[in-house]
């Protein structure tokens, strides 16, 4: 079966690329064996994940680094799915978690209780401090946790 292509921003998201991973500390810069970083025509850095057998059919879910907070829903999750979180850098590899509500694709799940005034981790690093009291399962996004880049 072919790689799995993920593309993937390398530098950071957000206003100007501040937040997330920057080159060479990213999860698609690390050295999993699973993992191939490449470049696009029109320059963006993609990340080749190589095929393993039954890892990828069912996630629904993805963890950016071992420490990390939040799961990335690869999928429209429904309220009360199962979501089986696999981790980026080893995909055999992975966390079941119950959705508390709908979370879009592309949006956050925690993957723990985070209690308020606790900070968020993705990619490994802060991305932000909790507003309020999140159970896991819960979506992760601007209305419970907010940017320390910014100020608060």
């Amino acid at each position: 079966m072919p790689p799995l292509l993920l593309r993937t921003s390398i530098r950071g998201w957000g206003r100007r690329g501040e937040d997330g991973p920057r080159p060479g500390d990213s999860a698609a810069s690390s050295s999993s064996p699973y993992l191939t970083n490449t470049r696009n025509s029109k320059g963006l850095n993609t990340v080749l994940i190589k095929h393993i057998p039954g890892c990828w059919s069912m996630a629904n879910g993805l963890i950016h680094s071992k420490n990390d907070d939040v799961c990335v829903a690869t999928t429209d999750v429904r309220k009360g799915e199962e979501v089986r979180c696999v981790y980026l850098e080893d995909p055999a590899s992975y966390i079941l978690v119950k959705s508390e509500e709908d979370i879009p694709l592309g949006h956050k799940i925690a993957l723990r209780d985070i209690k308020k005034g606790d900070k968020v981790l993705k990619y490994g690093r802060v991305i932000g401090e909790a507003t309020k009291d999140i159970k896991k399962g819960e979506h992760v996004h601007i209305h419970n946790i907010k940017s320390l880049r910014w100020g608060k």
